[in-house]
């Protein structure tokens, strides 16, 4: 995560401000959401709590087919199995909401890709968080 803001900051971005701004935080919304989504569902809740959120990362709806290229492109984990269907968690959703925020900050998805690729839960609690 720290290297997240340098990397950010070094670019000229003022990240505290922009996530600072949020009204409340967001992994504590995200806990209180289902633990189990379909894709439409992921979608959907992230929306709504980006939308509640505010910011420029509110602005832009997300399709269906953009999760699958962030899956593709490593940016969000590939969704668990029930049987044969695919479901989504809440860390899913908390991946789609980073990506979705950093890409207000005009990041390439490679640079997004390094930053929150591998994070742990904690960590991208406290990025959708600041």
């Amino acid at each position: 995560l720290f290297g997240l803001t340098t990397s950010v900051l070094a670019q000229g971005q003022h990240v505290k401000g922009v996530w600072m701004a949020n009204k409340f935080p967001l992994s504590a919304a995200i806990n209180a959401r289902p633990e189990r989504f379909t894709i439409e569902e992921l979608v959907a809740n992230a929306e709504e709590l980006l939308r509640e959120q505010g910011g420029s990362a509110a602005r832009e709806a997300i399709q269906v087919k953009q999760v699958a290229f962030y899956i593709e492109r490593r940016l969000v984990d590939p969704p668990a199995l029930d049987g044969t269907e695919p479901f989504f968690m809440r860390r899913h959703l908390l991946q789609l909401m980073a990506v979705q925020i950093l890409r207000g900050f005009n990041l390439q998805l490679d640079e997004i890709g390094e930053l929150v690729r591998e994070v742990d839960d904690k960590n991208l609690k406290l990025l959708v968080d600041e």
